[in-house]
């Protein structure tokens, strides 16, 4: 866990201590966790189905009764003051829950009226239809939605009415890229003043809007900080991709590696991509290391090579082995459609 800079301490407005949730006397759902968020600022919940994710989210926002263990938010006791903290909230759920013969704007005036505005409501409404960018869908029915316009209705729902603690499960699923893209500056602009907690399966989504990540693990939390202190903490450096021509023999390229980064680790040598773990102290050798490939790249039938830090996937991946929910997936391909690793530095194809 990343040590809280002094100044960040009076901004702490959710304090979760112990917090438990047992199922049917024996399924431990979430397991003693303990956890700080703050105000201004985005936490982002990680871990696998079944990690206890949601179930967190439902026991903060009173769909759950906890079985142990307590959280204060804005100075009040989630056991002994939910209806005062409910005031507060706004939540995003996994699936939506909308009227399909309500208009966006009638939802959102019927919940900005519920979560207690009186004046500006008409006013709070249009601007948070012109912050999601569903101008022309204002007063068409969600039923008649598309699937990407009904998370951003359900987003904009949590939002509305200046909830100081906003929940969102899994916000963007369903969305395209650009509608992703869109709410990530959504929730960015609206930070300042709320505590946002988020879920996501996109690693990316986590790394780019999460001021700390929070990875659980079969109900308890496995590590938390900022993605960059995350990634110096347990990360493992550098990975080296190396994409050869079909029937490249590896030997050469493994000596070619080795004569410049003995510490090398090789986590792949198979098929048509190479793949190599190299440590952070390393980093001062790879000049030298990048232009004897490109030098020799015929020779060793390279068709390209390019490297990139430790991601956040990386990060999760390693907690998930070390927890034995999935096997190590150093030789597995790539999902069809996912993005490989970042590179920072790309060998002309030959």
């Amino acid at each position: 866990v990343e040590a809280v800079d002094p100044a960040l301490q009076p901004l702490t407005k959710v304090r979760i201590q112990g917090l438990k949730k047992v199922f049917d006397g024996n399924l431990v759902a979430v397991n003693g966790l303990d956890l700080d968020m703050y105000q201004n600022s985005i936490t982002v919940l990680l871990g696998h189905n079944g990690a206890g994710k949601t179930t967190t989210i439902n026991m903060l926002t009173g769909m759950l009764p906890a079985s142990g263990g307590d959280a204060e938010v804005f100075g009040r006791s989630l056991r002994h003051d939910l209806h005062a903290i409910r005031r507060d909230l706004g939540v995003c759920p996994q699936h939506n829950v909308l009227w399909p013969t309500l208009s966006m704007a009638e939802h959102l005036t019927f919940f900005a009226r519920l979560k207690g505005m009186v004046h500006g409501v008409e006013a709070a409404v249009a601007d948070m239809i012109r912050a999601v960018e569903l101008v022309d869908k204002a007063d068409v029915q969600s039923g008649a939605l598309s699937g990407g316009m009904k998370r951003r209705l359900s987003v904009a729902i949590a939002l509305i009415g200046g909830s100081r603690l906003v929940f969102l499960d899994e916000p963007t699923a369903g969305m395209d890229p650009e509608a992703r893209e869109q709410t990530h500056r959504l929730l960015t602009a609206h930070a300042k003043g709320r505590v946002i907690v988020l879920t996501t399966h996109f690693m990316d989504e986590a790394d780019k809007l999460g001021d700390r990540v929070a990875i659980l693990s079969k109900g308890s939390l496995r590590c938390y900080g900022s993605p960059l202190f995350l990634k110096a903490r347990l990360g493992v450096g550098y990975h080296l991709s190396i994409n050869v021509r079909d029937g490249a023999p590896s030997a050469p390229i493994m000596a070619a590696i080795d004569a410049h980064v003995p510490s090398a680790v090789p986590k792949c040598v198979a098929g048509l991509e190479f793949r190599f773990q190299l440590p952070l102290e390393t980093a001062g050798q790879f000049g030298p290391l990048f232009r004897a490939l490109e030098h020799d790249q015929a020779a060793l039938q390279i068709a390209s090579f390019g490297i990139a830090m430790t991601r956040l996937e990386d990060i999760f991946l390693r907690i998930a082995v070390e927890s034995e929910e999935v096997v190590d997936g150093d030789c597995l391909s790539e999902a069809p459609g996912s993005p490989g690793p970042s590179s920072s530095v790309r060998s002309r194809r030959s």
